[in-house]
């Protein structure tokens, strides 16, 4: 399938659906962190995850005052985990779950 991302590019689509998905997305571009909150409420979607480099405490407390979940993900350094534990994210991602063990369990203890 080809698919016109809304721009006057054409590209191979991969499922059903893919235009009108590339349109809205296209729609949203440029409107910051307060379009994705709206398009996440309007279809229903409860949390949204943004890459971890990225997140900020700023970020999180607008998601969460939105009522939606937030998840940082390609969170693979100590710096970048012991982030998302400092901003109280609900989930991360990362390749190091043992680094991310040991850094909490630090934590547990310190508390």
């Amino acid at each position: 399938m080809l698919v016109d991302d809304g721009a006057g590019r054409v590209r191979a689509g991969h499922r059903p659906g893919a235009e009108l998905r590339q349109r809205h997305r296209a729609e949203h571009l440029g409107r910051g962190l307060q379009a994705v909150i709206d398009l996440a409420r309007a279809n229903g979607v409860p949390m949204l995850g943004l890459r971890g480099n990225v997140l900020d405490a700023s970020m999180v407390e607008k998601v969460r005052q939105a009522g939606l979940g937030i998840g940082g993900w390609a969170c693979n350094d100590a710096a970048a985990i012991a982030k998302m534990f400092d901003l109280g994210v609900d989930v991360f991602t990362t390749d190091r779950p043992d680094l991310a063990l040991d850094l909490r369990a630090g934590r547990q203890r310190r508390a």
